[in-house]
């Protein structure tokens, strides 16, 4: 949605928000827009600035407030074309594409909309119709539009971005519109998508590879959002990445080092690294993420390890075995894999960090050994001649089981 030029307005706090948008600033320039409405007595302004919002609000997917201001501009704006656009593209959002084609049925869409300040272009309007229509399953409607949307400018960088956001919310096929474009422009194509959500670029982007396999400004761009993506497909572009001499920019890595990461996700993308490339890299990243990992996901991601890597399993469990609760996890998650010694050997390692006569400790140990498991210890413990262990994991079989 493009922007008029920065001539005074009057407002202040208006005008300090396009400046601040204009310098890429979109978390101040909400602020200031926030700040206009309240200050101008100008109905015309103050509905531009509800305009503003409402379409920086849609950039982050925060649906629910666009749509208020956009019938805030509704309000300051009465028969305003732009509220009921950007109103239908918050209902899009939701997912609520009947009301969203109901708001569009008056709106032409073969004329760009705005108030001189904020505008969308027709493209975008037609692609907004056409992602609705296609939710509700009218999906040769859906194509007209699309295909209509691009025919009017195949190069606006708002169209780009609407229609990553079109591929990721449903299976519209990219391959179409992708193949309208020609090898000299997929840069700059890219770089439209660059805020958009990940899926959607993925398949555009693998459209795009199906036409130009080896792509260096395609690879390059891959190593951005591939991180974001559903683990298999983060292995497809880190081979590609690999194969093409980029070990370096390996999106698998990139998820396996980010600390703000899900340790899980951190763990994960770092053993398939190993186990697919034999990344030695990847190891340390591997036992950090492990200290991390909730105790309810030792198990699950101790069996992934033991799978895809089991050379890393004896390194991974001691990285994992950072407190008692821990250590009684992971002994479950060995005895569940059949290594009883092991199991039993982190079994004691844990509860000798647990107080078992403290009430909350044992309830603690009740939740995280299931009743079989504790039975089956408890058997063990008493093969072992240790009595009191025994007695304190029937203790725990039968709080687990309830009674």
């Amino acid at each position: 949605m493009a922007h008029a030029d920065l001539a005074p307005t009057g407002c202040d706090a208006f005008d300090r928000g396009r400046a601040l948008l204009a310098e890429g600033r979109e978390d101040d320039a909400l602020d200031a827009f926030d700040l206009a409405v309240l200050e101008t007595p100008d109905p015309r302004i103050r509905g531009a600035a509800a305009a503003a919002l409402a379409r920086l609000l849609l950039e982050q997917g925060r649906h629910r407030e666009a749509r208020v201001w956009a019938q805030a501009v509704r309000r300051d704006v009465v028969g305003s074309a732009l509220a009921d656009v950007l109103e239908a593209s918050a209902l899009v959002q939701a997912g609520d594409s009947t009301a969203a084609l109901a708001l569009l049925t008056t709106v032409d869409p073969g004329s760009p909309v705005g108030d001189g300040f904020t505008e969308i272009p027709a493209a975008l309007i037609r692609l907004i119709r056409g992602h609705a229509l296609y939710v509700l399953g009218r999906f040769q409607e859906a194509t007209d539009e699309v295909v209509a949307a691009f025919g009017a400018d195949p190069f606006l960088p708002d169209v780009w971005a609407a229609f990553a956001a079109l591929c990721a919310e449903t299976d519209f096929d990219p391959g179409p519109v992708v193949a309208t474009i020609p090898e000299d422009r997929v840069t700059e194509v890219l770089g439209w998508l660059d805020h958009a959500p990940a899926d959607g670029i993925d398949r555009i982007a693998e459209a795009l590879w199906a036409r130009f396999p080896g792509q260096r400004s395609l690879l390059a761009f891959a190593s951005a959002f591939a991180p974001y993506l559903e683990l298999s497909r983060t292995l497809e572009w880190s081979a590609r990445l690999r194969e093409s001499g980029a070990d370096d920019h390996c999106p698998l890595l990139t998820v396996a080092a980010a600390t703000a990461a899900p340790p899980l996700d951190r763990a994960r993308a770092g053993v398939v690294a190993w186990a697919t490339f034999g990344d030695e890299r990847a190891v340390p990243y591997i036992e950090a993420a492990a200290a991390d990992i909730p105790e309810a996901d030792l198990g699950p991601i101790v069996h992934e390890v033991l799978l895809a890597a089991p050379q890393l399993a004896p390194a991974f469990v001691v990285a994992a075995a950072t407190t008692g609760p821990r250590c009684v996890a992971l002994a479950v998650a060995a005895y569940r894999e059949g290594a009883v010694e092991e199991s039993l050997a982190l079994l004691a390692r844990g509860l000798g960090a647990i107080d078992p006569d403290a009430p909350d400790d044992a309830a603690l140990i009740a939740q995280l050994i299931p009743a079989d498991v504790a039975e089956a210890f408890a058997v063990e413990a008493d093969a072992r001649d240790a009595g009191e262990v025994a007695d304190f994991l029937r203790a725990v079989a039968a709080t687990a089981a309830g009674d």
